[in-house]
């Protein structure tokens, strides 16, 4: 039996979209047996994660040294110390992407994202974006807390970036005002002032938030 490669995975997956409009969530995988093909389903975090379960016994039962995971899914670009954490269902700039990962056991993998649109009723593909992350709980080679350590350290990462750039920013923006103080009240009056601009800043981060300007629309209309 010819063996799938990547590459084949992902034009099987593009073919699915353009044709159909959607790709429901699929898992393809190479057991002892042959090739394993079924649909996942999940609407919650606590369906995700009973179907990451199941996945990761359909791969241990059956020995399965190499799977894919095929999806559509929503892309948010979120660069160093722009926005503070949120999933990307959540964030205003939200783009649609074919998600297509390759998991293999000796932990060689790839994720493919290929963001698309919606023109007229057709699918135009943008450019690939290509990782080699295997930090993501869909790597059932890996264990859950691993996972979980990781994707925590990377939202803490985010957030610190945020609050970073933005104490550097104020500062730099305060700079002259602080040089000219001359007492403890002009002090804490320049530092009041930073302070509440950057409670202001953290506060227009829900402006970001899909469900926040959704809300606001609704209050609107």
């Amino acid at each position: 039996m010819k063996q799938f490669c990547v590459k084949d995975v992902i034009e099987q997956a593009k073919d699915t979209l353009i044709t159909t409009g959607k790709h429901i969530p699929q898992f393809i995988g190479y057991s002892d047996k042959g090739l394993i093909v079924g649909v996942i389903m999940f609407g919650n975090d606590e369906e995700k994660e009973m179907t990451i379960d199941f996945i990761r016994e359909k791969v241990s039962s059956n020995n399965i040294k190499k799977y894919w995971v095929i999806m559509e899914a929503w892309k948010s670009n979120i660069k160093p110390g722009e926005k503070i954490f949120r999933c990307a269902s959540r964030d205003i700039d939200r783009n649609e992407c074919l998600l297509v990962s390759e998991f293999n056991s000796d932990m060689k993998n790839i994720v493919v994202c290929i963001p698309f649109k919606r023109v007229d009723g057709k699918i135009v593909f943008e450019k690939e974006q290509i990782t080699k992350d295997s930090y993501t709980m869909w790597n059932v080679y890996l264990e859950k807390e691993g996972i979980q350590e990781r994707m925590d350290r990377s939202i803490q990462d985010i957030n610190d970036a945020f609050i970073k750039k933005m104490s550097k920013d104020l500062a730099h923006k305060y700079k002259d005002e602080f040089s000219k103080v001359k007492s403890k009240e002009e002090i804490m009056r320049v530092v009041l002032k930073a302070l509440i601009e950057g409670k202001k800043k953290i506060d227009d981060q829900k402006k970001t938030m899909l469900e926040v300007v959704e809300d606001e629309d609704r209050k609107e209309n």
